[in-house]
């Protein structure tokens, strides 16, 4: 396996169809899988220093996991920030890839926190492990994310 920077936005459209599944499972009202695929291509082509797009390939060279992560903004100091990581296969190999690349753009941001949102506990704990055997201490911070709608 390999992880691959995206780095022509193009190019996302190859792996569009796992992306829509994505977000179908996430089932959040607000966000959709038009409106997600744009920001990647956004990440991908304005991000610069400041936001990339990782992409796993299995030995078939077939995409198996995404992650994309970027430096957050004040009033956060210091922080870089994973808002979306998932694998296509139940095995761990891809997201020890994926902590991998993440842990060398938060130094190459000269940021010392790392912070991430998982789609479920199961991601939260694969990711988790793969920091820790890196030295990096991953802690749940109890923050709960919450939607409202009017009724």
């Amino acid at each position: 396996m390999k992880a691959h920077k995206i780095t022509n936005p193009l190019w996302l459209g190859q792996i569009a169809p796992r992306i829509e599944a994505f977000i179908k499972k996430m089932d959040i009202a607000c966000f959709s899988y038009p409106a997600f695929f744009t920001y990647l291509q956004g990440c991908i082509q304005y991000g610069g220093n400041h936001s990339e797009v990782w992409v796993v390939f299995d030995d078939a060279n077939e995409p198996v996991a995404i992650m994309d992560f970027f430096v957050k903004g004040l009033p956060y100091v210091g922080v870089v920030c994973c808002d979306v990581v998932y694998s296509w296969t139940p095995i761990k190999e891809p997201f020890q890839l994926l902590a991998d690349e993440y842990i060398e753009f938060g130094k190459r941001s000269r940021c010392l926190f790392y912070e991430g949102c998982a789609i479920n506990d199961r991601v939260y704990k694969i990711i988790s492990k793969a920091f820790d055997d890196r030295g990096y201490d991953l802690k749940n911070t109890g923050i709960i994310n919450f939607l409202g709608r009017k009724k």
